[in-house]
């Protein structure tokens, strides 16, 4: 099975080769059904919608102890990925 670590090393690599690609995949959101809503085991945000990350999150599973995210700087550029650690449901810094 393929870790949340080694998914962000392969999406990092993925981002230098082809930023422009992989920025649009993660700011891309698509709407989900209300079962996909009621599942605990895939994210989803603002407006009910999800992207790539949403999705991969959910593959991997144990949302409540880390998530793969997206890092973007002060310009809303996508600058790496990482996880991060949860706990009650937040992250923590």
């Amino acid at each position: 099975m393929i870790t949340k670590e080694q998914i962000v090393e392969r999406l990092n690599k993925a981002l230098t080769l082809d930023k422009d690609l992989i920025e649009k995949l993660c700011n891309t959101r698509y709407p989900v059904s209300k079962e996909y809503m009621q599942s605990d085991e895939f994210v989803y945000g603002e407006n009910d919608s999800t992207g790539l990350l949403g999705v991969l999150n959910g593959l991997v599973g144990d949302l409540e102890v880390s998530r793969i995210a997206g890092y973007y700087d002060d310009d809303d550029k996508l600058t790496h990925f990482l996880v991060i650690p949860i706990k009650d449901g937040n992250y923590v810094k």
